[in-house]
Parts: structure tokens; sequence; C-alpha cells
């Protein structure tokens, strides 16, 4: 039982250690703001435009959701 006890307390401790770790993985809101703005004014990144299509498989408004997501992760990434 002594060992259970102590593989839990590890767990939770690994669990902690992640959790301080890891890296945001959700854009903050200015960049899906700026993700927005660029496929409103329609200066879209091209390539981004285009894996958004395949990702929404061919739905024109999923597409514009998964565009500004996507951009604004790229835009996250350039940033730091």
């Amino acid at each position: 039982m002594e060992i259970v006890g102590m593989l839990f307390w590890a767990l939770i401790i690994a669990g902690i250690i992640f959790l301080f770790n890891r890296k945001k993985v959700f854009p903050d809101s200015r960049y899906n703001g700026l993700a927005e703005k660029e496929l409103n004014e329609g200066t879209v990144d091209e390539g981004i435009w285009a894996k958004a299509l395949v990702t929404a498989k061919g739905d024109e408004e999923l597409r514009k959701v998964e565009y500004v997501k996507l951009r604004a992760r790229q835009l996250q990434k350039s940033n730091k």
C-alpha cells in the first residue's frame, strides 16, 4: 500500500510540474483580432487560407473560423 501511495503522489507532482511548464496553446485575443482584421481586409496569408479550406472540409464559413485560429497561432509564435 505504501508504494501505491508514493506512486499516487509522484503522479500528482508530475502533473503539477507539467501544468506549470506547458506552453500556452491558445493565442491571445490580440492575435485573433489581427487575424480577423486581415480576413476582413482581404489581406490573408495564402498558405494559411488554403490550409483553412482543407481543415474546414470545403465549408467556406468554417474556413474563416479556421483561418483566424491558424493565423493567430502563427502570429503568436512569430512574436515570441
